[in-house]
């Protein structure tokens, strides 16, 4: 079991007699967890109750941030003289660390693991630019300097090509002349009071304000719940990597939504523009019902895909 999942192992007592009355049964706890601090709910006895032929024993991990590797957890019964003891008379189970302490056990000495400068979430023990958080997200060896994953050129790469599209996407409508623009006369200004009061008139407008307000409304309240999901149901508790995706899907929303300027300003110039508005809040919706199927713990990278049609 893992001590950041949240889960409980039970173990099941069982008498074979066919005696009715209550026994006590007595146990002890062994292995390298310690009870009340790595586990919690142990004892040293547990009582079959009258009329049952078994009961249970449930061990509840503690969550810490040490890196402390494997930590088997063994329940053996010890005798007594009011019953005899079949096999197996003990059972075991493992306590495993959080993903990230489990990657940092493995990766550092215990005098390392004691260093925060060296094994901590931020430090950059082998100053190749990438901190341990990151080491850890793409399964590289912190100890050794590797080429950055993500390096600084990709990300000014990725940064030109938004300025390029905001750029260009922003360019036609400042300067470019409309068609049909010779062909029209100048109206008289309207005063703030009447632009005002023919916009509160205006019922197309108040249903695109209400459609824009629930859209955002319902993007807003699923945001947090839907980060929790892809933390602890389709990354297993490993923020790390779970954090690694969010990144990614942002980004994947970003490009997509700034590139959807230039799309959809040429498809709202050859079709009806309430046309494209529906349609892009349709692949909108579309893209958020399809984390359904795409945010699944045996392919968590895949939830990334929706994201291209949430912008």
């Amino acid at each position: 079991m893992r001590e950041d999942a949240g889960e409980t192992v039970r173990f099941a007592i069982t008498r074979r007699d066919t005696n009715q009355n209550a026994l006590t049964i007595n146990y002890a706890l062994s292995g390298t967890a310690t009870p009340g601090v790595d586990n919690q709910g142990g004892g040293s006895a547990v009582t079959i109750p009258a009329g049952f032929s078994s009961v249970g024993l449930a061990l509840t991990p503690v969550a810490d941030s040490l890196s402390e590797g494997d930590e088997p957890i063994v329940l053996t019964l010890t005798p007594d003289a009011t019953y005899s003891i079949d096999t197996p008379a003990s059972v075991q189970t493992v306590l495993k660390d959080r993903p990230l302490d489990e990657w940092r056990f493995g990766s550092f000495s215990a005098s390392e693991r004691a260093n925060p400068a060296i094994s901590g979430d931020v430090a950059d023990p082998d100053k190749d630019g990438s901190p341990n958080l990151v080491e850890y997200a793409f399964g590289t060896d912190p100890m050794r300097a590797n080429a950055a994953p993500l390096s600084s050129a990709v990300v000014r790469i990725c940064g030109w090509l938004i300025a390029l599209i905001v750029v260009f996407g922003l360019l036609p409508a400042i300067f470019v002349r409309d068609r049909a623009s010779g062909a029209l006369t100048e109206r008289a200004p309207e005063s703030f009071r009447q632009g005002l009061r023919e916009s509160l008139r205006c019922g197309p407008l108040w249903v695109s304000i209400g459609v824009s307000f629930f859209l955002v409304l319902g993007y807003s309240s699923v945001g947090a719940p839907g980060q929790n999901v892809n933390f602890y149901y389709a990354n297993d508790g490993d923020i790390a990597k779970g954090a690694m995706i969010a990144g990614w899907r942002g980004t994947v929303t970003g490009l997509a939504g700034v590139s959807s300027i230039l799309l959809f300003t040429g498809l709202g110039s050859k079709y009806d523009k309430r046309t494209m508005v529906f349609s892009m809040l349709g692949l909108s919706v579309g893209g958020h019902l399809l984390n359904l199927l795409c945010m699944t713990p045996k392919h968590p990278y895949l939830q990334i895909v929706p994201a291209a049609f949430e912008a």
